[in-house]
């Protein structure tokens, strides 16, 4: 008897542990779940015009095995140099001028998904007609109903919202003025290629802009080698952007000057830089070097030898 009943304790144990396990399992897989949603696009570009209205649409996909709940909200986003952006409060938006969020509407503002469907959204823009000429920049975000995180409005899953970045250009007479802070190789000295380049641009405009150019390598003699086009990247207002370029090309042993070349603006404002390096296959040359060195010492000694057994043999006779 007491066998039987240690028995169903063991068994009762057994049981409540399993249904632990299995309650724990499904509630970390729901999270998960909850997880698992897309946005697109990932970004907006738009202009317009004061007292214009454009539409656009985002789409939410549902890609859990769960039924979800969405809430769709506007919300200002700040930018570091490398291009990554960070939703923030609209309380604490350091450039309250810039903000979208109050031209917005969503329809559906709210909506359920089944697993796996999808929810078209019509994003109104609506600008006033005193609207200042510039830039103005939101996050269209979409987030399950009990989720208070924040994201980073990339398009990346930040808990459990995600973001789509809209930067919008007002037209009309906009003051453009931006300048290099740095543009550079990673070092100064290299073996072989490729050679990488270090720009940082600032915007001082009240609008985002998008430099293109090119960066032109020439040799010592002034020859020039490579021509290679900037990669183009929206730089925000008031804002830094670190931007790496990559030349592969292959470069022999010289000294190189690089130009970068920009234009921005409606009206091709420029920004010019130059740049210098040097390409020295140390490894080869050293040894090689090394072993001429050795030669010409060599080559001297013997005729400072024979020189010198000369001017004895004349001095004899």
């Amino acid at each position: 008897m007491v066998a039987l009943h240690r028995r169903l304790v063991r068994v009762g144990l057994f049981s409540l542990l399993t249904i632990f396990f299995l309650s724990n399992f499904n509630s970390t897989k729901a999270q998960e779940d909850s997880l698992s949603t897309s946005i697109s696009p990932v970004t907006f570009e738009l202009n317009a015009n004061p007292g214009e209205t454009i539409t656009n649409i985002v789409k939410v996909s549902n890609l859990s095995t769960i039924k979800q709940s969405y809430v769709m909200e506007v919300e200002p986003f700040i930018g570091n140099e490398l291009g990554q952006a960070t939703v923030v409060n609209s309380e604490n938006d350091p450039q309250p001028e810039l903000a979208l969020k109050e031209w917005v509407s969503l329809t559906p503002a709210k909506f359920s998904l089944a697993p796996k469907a999808q929810q078209l959204i019509t994003v109104t823009i609506t600008i006033p007609k005193n609207a200042e000429p510039g830039g103005r920049y939101g996050t269209i975000l979409a987030g399950t109903d009990h989720s208070n995180d924040a994201v980073d409005g990339t398009g990346a899953k930040v808990g459990q919202k995600l973001g789509t970045l809209v930067l919008l250009r007002v037209q009309g007479a906009i003051v453009y003025q931006a300048y290099l802070k740095d543009f550079s190789t990673t070092k100064l000295l290299y073996e072989q290629s490729p050679v990488t380049f270090s720009t940082r641009l600032h915007n001082d405009s009240t609008v985002h802009i998008k430099p293109k150019g090119f960066i032109t390598i020439t040799n010592l003699s002034g020859k020039k080698v490579v021509e290679q086009a900037f990669e183009e990247r929206n730089v925000l207002p008031d804002g830094d952007r670190l931007i790496s370029t990559e030349i592969k090309e292959r470069l022999g042993m010289n000294r190189y000057t690089a130009t970068l070349s920009l234009v921005y603006g409606d009206r091709n404002e420029q920004l010019i830089s130059t740049t210098s390096f040097f390409i020295i296959p140390w490894k080869t040359a050293v040894p090689v070097s090394l072993g001429i060195l050795i030669v010409l010492w060599f080559l001297i000694a013997r005729r400072r030898r024979i020189g010198a057994a000369l001017r004895i043999l004349v001095g004899k006779q």
